[in-house]
């Protein structure tokens, strides 16, 4: 796939000390990363949901048309130098849906374009690579 996995190169979104704190893996950030897509998308009228801590980073809930996706946002903070992000995308399948190879994720899915746009139209972001 080459539309639901974004490494970007990042300069900002810098999580405040309450999601820090929150952190399972204190090298990992992405809760400002993850509030700010998250937004941005239900300007655009897609629902998202508010993002919780996951030992990668930080995952929300986006739903469009019926169907539920999980977006997770990961920044390394580990590293010196320039921090890198990490953005996936995945639809919500059922498991006859994975056997039988229905409902896949398409590059002209509403939610994947969607994130890509608004990642590749912030000044703060650089796309270094799609997944």
């Amino acid at each position: 796939m080459d539309f639901s996995h974004f490494c970007l190169a990042v300069d900002g979104f810098e999580d405040d000390p309450a999601a820090r704190a929150e952190r399972i893996n204190e090298e990992i950030g992405g809760h400002a990363l993850a509030a700010w897509l998250a937004e941005t998308l239900r300007t655009r009228g897609i629902k998202a949901g508010a993002p919780w801590v996951e030992d990668h980073g930080w995952a929300f809930d986006v739903s469009n048309e019926g169907r539920v996706y999980l977006c997770t946002c990961s920044i390394d903070e580990g590293e010196p130098g320039p921090r890198e992000a990490h953005v996936s995308i995945d639809l919500k399948r059922s498991v006859s849906d994975k056997l039988l190879g229905r409902n896949r994720l398409t590059a002209d899915d509403v939610v994947c374009r969607a994130v890509r746009d608004t990642l590749a139209n912030d000044r703060r972001l650089q796309i270094k690579e799609i997944a």
